[in-house]
């Protein structure tokens, strides 16, 4: 098992960053490097805040960690996505009226997105509104999007 432990900015030139395991402490509130093409951070002890933009051109994107804290609502414009897999990236749940902001940007952004989508840590997952059930049906039909799962 690797044991890494680090706070602070990344690098700036980095494109490519999986950070993956539980023995890996990473602690940091702020921007990810603007090159990022791939991310995955993935274990309970990266503990990332931050309510901005993802970089522009990630291909790649999945976030899995309980002290991750990402509230932003731009996933990146550029970037022709083969997954995208947000299944624990938030400590506070997300609300039904920003779930429509991130699936309004998801499908006027420029890069392709996969078939599946995962979107996770959503208030009213069980029930959503009308105007979240329309927003997924647009993002399906306009980015060939096939499924969409939200959940809790």
């Amino acid at each position: 098992a690797i044991a890494w432990t680090y706070s602070g900015a990344l690098p700036t030139g980095l494109i490519n960053l999986g950070l993956i395991g539980n023995s890996i402490a990473w602690t940091y509130s702020g921007a990810l490097p603007t090159g990022l093409t791939y991310l995955i951070l993935s274990g309970s002890s990266i503990a990332w805040t931050y309510s901005g933009a993802l970089p522009t051109g990630l291909t790649y994107l999945t976030l899995i960690g309980s002290s991750i804290a990402w509230t932003g609502l731009d996933i990146g414009n550029n970037g022709n996505m083969e997954t995208l897999n947000l299944s624990n990236y938030r400590i506070t749940k997300m609300s039904s009226a920003d779930m429509v902001t991130l699936l309004t940007q998801m499908t006027n952004r420029t890069g392709t997105l996969p078939s599946t989508i995962t979107i996770n840590d959503y208030a009213d997952y069980a029930s959503p509104p009308t105007a979240v059930t329309n927003a997924v049906a647009t993002l399906k039909t306009t980015k060939s999007v096939t499924t969409v799962n939200l959940g809790a």
